[in-house]
């Protein structure tokens, strides 16, 4: 008879527990006893977090509140701790993390990735983008598998990290300064007569609301008007 088996038997001896009864009992405590011996593991404590830490223009730095522009990057970082106390019992492996950007923002690249996470651990991985011309504002989404050490497998963390882009707006005006070289008030409506010279001043302002890249102004002149030349200022 097996030592552990034998101790249990003895002791229900000694607590007057029927004969018939006795083997049974021997039985299913040295049963559980043996199960109780096994290696135990417990779900893989794991919790994400996502920041924006690019472009970050706050003093002091607070890149979550930080709006992107169009046509610039944008770097998201996921992080994923594990408060687990005991490894590699409360390990996360076999972790993958998925990071994507809503249409209007492009790939570039990504930190190495997370393939596990040690318990007591936090492990990071970023993910950078960028920004269209016509990119508007929306989520950032994060989705994380993962297993426990003995194959086990949980329901997937989701994060979605709100992001907010300028829209990049621009304000056009277009007045007369100048007949025949004299100042005039800036009008929209000039006293000029026929073979004056009027000279007109066009502003393209932008809203301060985000970046605007590649601006053209196109000038059309409407009949009986001719050309002379041209300038530009800050």
């Amino acid at each position: 008879m097996h030592p552990a088996k034998r101790a249990i038997c003895s002791f229900l001896q000694k607590v007057k527990i029927t004969v018939p009864y006795m083997a049974i009992f021997c039985s299913v405590l040295f049963i559980i006893m043996i199960m109780g011996g096994q290696a135990a593991y417990a779900a893989p404590a794991l919790s994400i977090q996502v920041d924006q830490i690019s472009p970050c223009d706050s003093d002091p730095p607070d890149c979550n509140n930080d709006p992107v522009n169009n046509c610039q990057d944008v770097t998201f970082r996921v992080t994923l701790t594990n408060t687990g106390v005991s490894s590699p019992a409360d390990d996360a492996v076999n972790v993958a993390v998925t990071n994507t950007m809503p249409a209007g923002f492009t790939f570039q690249s990504k930190t190495a990735d997370i393939t596990s996470v040690p318990a007591g651990t936090s492990q990071t991985q970023d993910f950078t983008y960028t920004a269209s011309c016509t990119a508007v504002s929306g989520d950032n989404s994060t989705t994380v598998s993962f297993e426990g050490p003995a194959g086990t497998t949980y329901p997937d963390l989701e994060n979605l990290r709100p992001f907010t882009v300028n829209p990049g707006a621009i304000t056009i005006s277009k007045v007369a300064t100048h007949v025949n070289g004299g100042a005039i008030t800036e009008t929209s409506e000039p006293d000029a007569a026929i073979g004056d010279t009027v000279t007109w001043k066009i502003t393209v302002k932008s809203s301060g609301l985000g970046s605007v890249s590649n601006v053209e102004v196109t000038e059309t002149l409407g009949s009986g008007l001719v050309f002379t030349d041209a300038a530009t200022s800050p």
